[in-house]
């Protein structure tokens, strides 16, 4: 195991250090968007397979994603729901922020009402120039988005986080 220092350090780096640096820092960005490209991928492939139950000759949709994939009940439905909000959701830079499962867990709650889901969009909509800092979020509407998804924590989380 290698030995972490967790103390402060504040040196310059040689050339050799910096494109290395450099070099490091551009395989993260290009893994962090190929991992958000493969969960949108997953979570649409997800909420298909659940749509048009194509997972019929396995008997549930249970059973295929954990025979499959090993993926749990309640996980692959919070994965299919992220699909589902995918595919329901108006794009734009909004859809292009929530790219992984935490940014739709709360809004799977929502399933089951299509109406508040109508609503949440809407105020993901305006969120965007709410965290951009071009405008302050009406009390009234993150209010009632709090409301929508479970809680103020909730949605500070979806809307400023994602």
């Amino acid at each position: 195991m290698a030995n972490v220092s967790l103390e402060i350090e504040s040196a310059a780096l040689n050339q050799k250090e910096k494109r290395l640096l450099q070099k490091y820092e551009g395989d993260i960005r290009a893994a962090a968007e190929e991992a958000r490209e493969g969960f949108r991928k997953m979570a649409e492939a997800f909420y298909q397979i659940r749509e048009k139950r194509l997972y019929r000759e396995t008997g549930s949709f249970t059973a295929y994603f954990q025979s499959v994939f090993g993926y749990g009940r309640s996980h692959a439905n919070r994965i299919a729901d992220a699909g589902m909000f995918m595919e329901l959701s108006p794009r734009g830079d909004i859809l292009e922020k929530l790219d992984s499962e935490a940014h739709f867990r709360l809004l799977g709650t929502l399933r089951k009402t299509p109406e508040k889901v109508e609503a949440v969009f809407e105020l993901l909509e305006k969120s965007s120039a709410w965290r951009d800092g071009k405008e302050i979020p009406p009390h009234d509407g993150v209010e009632e988005f709090g409301l929508a998804v479970g809680g103020m924590a909730n949605c500070s989380r979806i809307l400023f986080a994602a």
